[in-house]
């Protein structure tokens, strides 16, 4: 499911796309929601395993980086979804704890959208 980028609109409201080959050091691009707006972001991914992890990184140096992305980890009959996102530079560092308020509800969509879509697709099989 991470790694089918054509599908992310599915469950992905802030991030509903991603493209590029889906390799350790590829260059790619991620889309943004930004209102009634979508961006698309060129990214590198910075760690790909398959039905493991999926990590990239975007931005521009020293000004405002990110490092985003998923780690699944096997949890008794289930799995243990951990969504991670770091970021760096002169904008973070203003901003402050300002950037992860911002962001959270965005976060929390997804993480909400990803539960619902595994659901779904775990109904189907």
């Amino acid at each position: 499911m991470l790694a089918a980028g054509q599908e992310w609109h599915l469950w992905n409201p802030s991030q509903p796309g991603l493209r590029g080959a889906l390799e350790t050091d590829a260059a790619g691009r991620i889309a943004l929601r930004l209102a009634r707006w979508t961006l698309w972001v060129p990214i590198t991914y910075q760690r790909v395993e398959p039905c493991r992890a999926l990590f990239w990184q975007g931005g521009i140096s020293g000004i405002f980086t990110a490092v985003h992305g998923f780690e699944l980890h096997p949890d008794g009959a289930g799995t243990l979804v951990v969504h991670i996102e770091r970021f760096s530079g002169l904008i973070p560092a203003i901003l402050g704890g300002l950037l992860g308020r911002i962001l959270a509800p965005m976060y929390q969509a997804t993480n909400a959208g990803l539960l619902a879509r595994t659901a779904a697709v775990a109904e189907e099989r």
